[in-house]
């Protein structure tokens, strides 16, 4: 099945059949992951390594095509490793990670379409969770104080609880009924529009949960209205052309 970014990108959820590039990709992942609980540091030296793999790079690019993905037209961000432990969300230092969000108040492009992958330990309990009734209607939030230059150069997501950047959520009470789990098998993806609503789920489990996503923007599509981000920069640049 080719991916549908215009149906993404009105606010669909669509979830996407396992190529065999997207099965090696996500079991490249899990050898370089190992075993055992991730600390904080080395979480971030793995998303580090899994970011500059040429190997894996090529596997998501692949990936990608396999998808309907144009390499004429498409840009990506490498996959990024989410790990989310049992218990993790009772560390303060640890909050911003579980804060529902739009990628969008993180300066993410707002025609970015969002691939996300189950690896390991993932449920309805310890999964990512959208909120599609939010999708076109605007939320009280904090992405005004967003300013990317300034969140980089306080380390960005790599400095951990040592960062005094700002990281957007939402300040109001909403409505969780319409709450949507993302849930698949190695190698299957979950395409969400980045200008949707969603948060991690805290978990007690005993197990890690362990996804990853790969963010795409085709410079042809249309962004869905802006509703009420209000950050300032671009991560776009950042993102690389497929090469397949």
């Amino acid at each position: 099945m080719a991916l549908d970014r215009r149906a993404v990108l009105a606010g669909e959820i669509v979830a996407l059949a396992a190529t065999d590039a997207s099965r090696r990709l996500g079991e490249a992942i899990l050898a370089l992951v190992g075993p055992g609980v991730l600390s904080f540091a080395e979480l971030t030296a793995l998303r580090r390594r899994i970011a500059g793999s040429a190997a894996i790079r090529s596997l998501a690019e692949q990936a990608l095509v396999d998808f309907g993905c144009s390499p004429e037209h498409c840009r990506f961000d490498p996959p990024r490793l989410r790990a989310v432990a049992g218990g993790g969300h009772r560390d303060p230092a640890a909050v911003p990670a579980y804060a529902a969000h739009r990628d969008s108040w993180f300066a993410n492009p707002r025609a970015q379409v969002n691939l996300w992958f189950p690896l390991d330990g993932v449920s309805a309990e310890t999964t990512c969770v959208v909120h599609p009734a939010y999708f076109a209607r605007p939320v009280r939030n904090s992405s005004a104080a967003f300013d990317l230059d300034s969140f980089e150069a306080a380390g960005g997501f790599g400095a951990g609880s040592s960062a005094p950047a700002h990281h957007p959520t939402v300040l109001e009470p909403f409505d969780r009924s319409s709450a949507l789990p993302l849930l698949g098998a190695l190698g299957e993806a979950i395409a969400f529009a980045g200008a949707q609503l969603h948060e991690t789920l805290g978990h007690d489990s005993r197990r890690t949960r362990l996804s990853f996503e790969i963010r795409i923007i085709d410079e042809r599509d249309a962004p869905p209205p802006n509703v009420d981000d209000a950050c300032r920069g671009s991560t776009l640049p950042g993102y690389l052309r497929i090469r397949c």
